[in-house]
């Protein structure tokens, strides 16, 4: 059975797409919100579906890979070598070994050009990650660099305000401007959880806040971000759960008094 891209949009909305694979059969079942459905069960030529919670499914076909638009039944052209969920609007594709984002019509909006992407997470980030020629930077929706490539390594921003980067081997945060409130200072850096991240100075973790201050300084061999109030860490040698002051709350044998 042949998949082509629809000229007219489809009377109905698309609610759920299901796809099985048995000995090279697939099954697309597509679940509309006037109750009808379509089941394609004899051989076709596509073979994944990614579930996604969005109106655009990203789907392969033939190797290569385009979306369906679930709203309308549409169909982008399937030429790219990978396509990850949309996110305001853009859905990351890789084309080779570079990524872009396209959108809902399938229009490249940001050139395929970096080595890296991130999705643009979350209805208030507006920020991607990427990496062009070894140095991380940020992108804003219209391909923007907000914050110029010059990182030897970075993260995400998702729902904070702030966010690790580095510079020949230290570590230090900036804010959604790329302002430095953080100085380059520590020799890995994490994010912020519950207020606090984990830091390395030498070979010793500890925790600092929003602010930079050593909230519990570096001592610990290993360490593990905060949860409800908790973090579990390694002390010579010993796994334990410390709370936000350092001290131990459980050693993993009996309640510490």
């Amino acid at each position: 059975m042949k998949f082509t891209p629809l000229a007219q949009p489809l009377p109905w909305r698309i609610t759920l797409v299901t796809f099985i694979t048995i000995a090279g059969s697939c099954s697309l079942t597509l679940s509309t919100t006037n109750a009808k459905t379509l089941e394609l069960t004899k051989p076709t030529p596509i073979i994944a579906v990614l579930a996604d919670d969005g109106d655009m499914t990203p789907v392969q076909k033939n190797g290569r890979w385009g979306y369906i638009d679930k709203s309308n039944g549409r169909m982008t052209k399937f030429i790219y070598d990978e396509a990850d969920y949309f996110s305001q609007g853009l859905g990351k594709v890789k084309s080779g070994s570079k990524y872009g984002f396209i959108n809902r019509a399938g229009k490249v909006i940001i050139p395929i050009q970096y080595d890296e992407a991130e999705t643009f997470y979350g209805a208030d980030n507006g920020l991607s990650l990427v990496k062009r020629q070894g140095k991380y930077g940020y992108i804003d929706l219209t391909g923007k660099e907000v914050i110029p490539l010059k990182f030897s390594s970075a993260s995400g921003f998702y729902d904070s305000d702030v966010t690790w980067v580095s510079i020949d081997n230290k570590y230090g945060y900036i804010d959604r401007t790329g302002k430095q409130v953080i100085d380059m200072q520590f020799d890995e850096a994490q994010s912020f959880f519950e207020g606090l991240a984990r830091v390395k100075i030498s070979d010793k973790w500890g925790y600092i806040d929003k602010s930079g201050k050593q909230v519990i300084k570096p001592q610990f061999e290993e360490v593990e971000d905060f949860r409800s109030g908790l973090a579990i860490v390694k002390l010579n040698g010993k796994t334990v759960y410390i709370d936000k002051t350092a001290k131990v709350i459980w050693n993993g044998e009996a309640p510490v008094k």
